[in-house]
């Protein structure tokens, strides 16, 4: 093995180790510092399905996935700023209780398939993001990674929200 090697393999054992040493506080900081700002970019795929709801007409799914997009947006780019992530924590659950309430107001005979697969993917977000925050509490850097999917995976039912559920402007 050459000392170059020996040199990449010291530092990834010695990150881990020191992954392990450092409490939660300090790994956060390191995640501010290092990984987060990737969960900026994946913050702005909110702003296509609440432009899809503007132009469908579909305003309160148009205003509620705008300030989603907002809200992710400010957290994800001042990490630091801690006002900035309980507005995002707090409103996303908002959204996320005003939806499944959306499901059961939306359900009928002739769309409840729709509803059905509307809510496993409401069940997959949340499995996801609880799995997320058990590995940021491991302190594996695989949970920003998995943010990430659950951005997609929230974007993705974003898209799918204004042709399954009834809008109060339909």
């Amino acid at each position: 093995m050459s000392t170059i090697e020996t040199k990449k393999s010291n530092i990834s054992e010695n990150q881990i180790i020191n992954y392990q040493k450092m409490n939660l506080i300090e790994y956060r900081k390191h995640l501010d510092n290092t990984y987060f700002h990737n969960l900026k970019y994946s913050a702005f795929s909110f702003l296509f399905p609440s432009l899809l709801c503007l132009y469908m007409g579909k305003y309160d799914f148009f205003i509620m996935q705008f300030i989603v997009w907002i809200t992710s947006i400010l957290r994800w780019h001042y990490t630091t700023n801690i006002y900035f992530q309980y507005l995002d924590h707090n409103y996303v659950k908002l959204v996320f209780i005003t939806l499944i309430y959306y499901c059961f107001r939306s359900f009928s005979f002739k769309n409840d398939i729709y509803i059905y697969i509307y809510i496993c993917s409401l069940i997959s977000i949340a499995i996801t993001y609880i799995l997320s925050v058990y590995l940021f509490n491991l302190k594996n850097n695989k949970n920003v990674i998995l943010h990430m999917i659950l951005h997609g995976y929230t974007c993705a039912g974003f898209f799918y929200t204004p042709f399954v559920l009834n809008s109060y402007y339909s």
